[in-house]
């Protein structure tokens, strides 16, 4: 791998960080204060928070995992 392909995979991994800490979570908290005035948005954006991190850990840990093996 060339010093440049593994600079692409270290800024796309602190990436899938950022949506994994920062905004997932304020995906689900913007959801759930949206839920008493529009219960169907703020439903979707919470679950989509939820969606945001699941893939985004999962993406993170394959690529971590290639990276070591």
């Amino acid at each position: 791998m060339t010093p440049a392909e593994l600079n692409d995979i270290v800024k796309t991994q602190n990436i899938r960080i950022a949506d994994v800490v920062f905004i997932g979570p304020l995906m689900i908290w913007g959801g759930l204060q949206l839920r008493d005035a529009h219960p169907v948005r703020g439903t979707a954006l919470a679950l989509l928070g939820v969606s945001t991190i699941l893939y985004n850990a999962r993406n993170y840990h394959q690529v971590q995992t290639a990276l070591t093996a």
